[in-house]
């Protein structure tokens, strides 16, 4: 029963990690779309507060381990586009 517990939870943790980088991702190619307005997509999509902290507080080390896959998204979405 606790194996389960422990399986689960890194599970979870995985997925969030790949909904934060295609959120990212998604966010980094509307920056590269003329007419598409980011700040509109990062609202929808829920993560505006996030893309504010992430702006705000580039310089800080906290912030970057803390949204890595975010910001990994956002520069992957920029290089395809």
């Amino acid at each position: 029963m606790q194996k389960r517990r422990v399986y689960d939870k890194i599970h979870s943790v995985k997925k969030t990690k790949i909904i934060d980088f295609i959120k990212g991702f998604l966010i980094g190619f509307s920056l590269m779309i003329p007419g598409v307005c980011s700040a509109l997509v990062s609202i929808i999509l829920n993560v505006y507060h996030v893309l504010l902290e992430v702006i705000g507080n580039f310089y800080r080390l906290k912030i970057i381990r803390k949204y890595i896959y975010f910001i990994i998204g956002i520069l992957i979405g920029i290089i395809c586009l």
